[in-house]
C-alpha cells in the first residue's frame, strides 16, 4: 500500500513540475509580446497627441531644423514653406520626421523612404495630371534679367507656387506643395556651343546624366523628364547648362502621395407597423444600390417603451440589414430597419 502511495505521489509531482516551470520562466515568452504592446500603445498615444496639436507640433518641428536648412543654402523663406509642406503630412509621417537625427533622415521620412533601405519607398506615389503650363522661360524672365544660362551655371527654379518672375504663368500651375516630383517638358534654346542641360533637385550634386543635348545652330531641342523635387527647400529644382542657352519649362503634372478620399455613402430605411401583442416581427432593410456594400445598419422602434424590444439585428446579406422585434407595449409602433451602404468613389 505504501509503495502504491509513493508511486502515486511521484507521478503527481512529475506532472506538477511539467505543468508549472521553474520560477521566472513562465513569463519569459510573454515578455517580448508585452513590450511590443507597450511600444505600440506609446506610438498610438504619440500619434493622437500630434493630431490634437498639429499646428504647434509642425511649428516646433520646423523651428528645430531651420538653422540647418539655412546652413545648407536655403533662404529665410524656408520656415514658412516648410510649415506649409509639413502641415500637409499625416501624424504618422510627422512622428517619423520628429525622430530624425540627421537632415537625410528628415528627407527620407517625408519622401516615404526608409533610411535603412535607401531607395525602397514605403508609400506609393500617384500621378496628378495638369493642363500644360509654363513655369520657366528665361527669354522673358525678370528673375534672371531675360538672360540665358551662362556656361557651367545653374538656375534655381520653384515649381510651386506660381512664379511669374521666372517667365512662367502669372498664376500657380497647380503643382502641390506636397509634390515629390514633377513631370515637365524641358526645351533648350542654345545661344552658343554644343552642350547639354541637366535638371536635378535643388541643393543636390550635379548629375552626370544629361536631361537633353543641344547643338549650335539647332533651335528648340525638347525632352520630357520626371524631375525630383527638393521637398523641404525654398526651391525645388535646378537647371544647369554646359553652354550658354535659354531654357523653357512646361509642367505636365506632378507625383505625390495619394490623398485620402472618403467613401461614398448612403443610408436606406424600411418601416413596418408592429401591432401590440406581436412577439416575432421581422423586417429587412432595402437593398443597397448596385456597386455598394452594406457596411453597417441598425433597428429601432418609433417609440420608447419597456414593452418594445429589439430581439435581433444583423446583416442579412452583403447588401441588406435584418431586424427582429416584439411589441408588448399596449399600443402599435413602427419598427425601422436601416442599412448603411458605401463604395469606393468611382467604383
Amino acid at each position: 500500500m505504501k509503495n502504491r502511495l509513493g508511486i502515486t505521489l511521484l507521478l503527481l509531482g512529475s506532472l506538477l513540475f511539467l505543468a508549472f516551470p521553474a520560477s521566472g520562466q513562465e513569463n519569459a515568452p510573454l515578455q517580448p509580446m508585452y513590450e511590443e504592446y507597450l511600444n505600440q500603445q506609446e506610438h498610438t498615444e504619440r500619434v493622437a497627441e500630434i493630431e490634437m496639436s498639429k499646428d504647434a507640433f509642425v511649428q516646433n518641428l520646423a523651428g528645430r531644423w531651420e538653422a540647418e536648412a539655412l546652413e545648407k543654402g536655403n533662404d529665410n523663406t524656408w520656415y514658412d514653406r516648410a510649415v506649409t509642406v509639413m502641415s500637409e503630412q499625416d501624424a504618422e509621417t510627422l512622428l517619423l520626421m520628429s525622430e530624425a537625427d540627421t537632415w537625410d533622415e528628415l528627407i527620407w521620412a517625408i519622401d516615404g523612404v526608409s533610411p535603412l533601405a535607401l531607395g525602397s519607398p514605403t508609400s506609393e506615389l500617384v500621378f496628378y495630371p495638369l493642363d500644360p503650363c509654363r513655369i520657366v522661360d528665361t527669354r522673358i524672365a525678370s528673375k534672371w534679367l531675360n538672360q540665358p544660362i551662362p556656361p557651367s551655371t545653374s538656375y534655381i527654379v520653384q515649381t510651386w507656387p506660381g512664379q511669374p518672375t521666372q517667365g512662367g504663368s502669372a498664376t500657380t500651375c497647380g503643382v502641390s506643395s506636397d509634390a515629390a516630383a514633377v513631370a515637365i517638358n524641358v526645351t533648350a534654346v542654345p545661344v552658343s556651343g554644343t552642350g547639354n542641360l541637366r535638371v536635378y533637385p535643388y541643393l543636390a550634386s550635379l548629375p552626370n546624366a544629361a536631361t537633353l543635348n543641344y547643338a549650335t545652330g539647332v533651335q528648340n531641342i525638347a525632352n520630357a523628364v520626371i524631375a525630383k523635387n527638393c521637398r523641404l527647400c525654398t526651391n525645388e529644382i535646378e537647371v544647369w547648362s554646359s553652354q550658354t542657352s535659354h531654357v523653357v519649362i512646361d509642367v505636365l503634372g506632378y507625383f505625390a502621395r495619394p490623398a485620402a478620399t472618403p467613401l461614398q455613402r448612403t443610408i436606406l430605411t424600411s418601416s413596418l407597423v408592429v401591432n401590440n401583442g406581436v412577439l416575432a416581427a421581422f423586417l429587412e432593410s432595402p437593398s443597397c444600390p448596385a456597386g455598394y456594400t452594406a457596411v453597417g445598419g441598425g433597428c429601432h422602434f418609433n417609440h420608447s417603451h419597456p414593452g418594445l424590444h429589439i430581439n435581433g439585428t444583423r446583416p442579412f446579406n452583403p447588401t441588406t440589414w435584418h431586424c427582429a422585434g416584439s411589441n408588448n407595449s399596449g399600443f402599435n409602433s413602427g419598427l425601422n430597419a436601416h442599412v448603411v451602404c458605401a463604395r469606393v468613389p468611382g467604383g
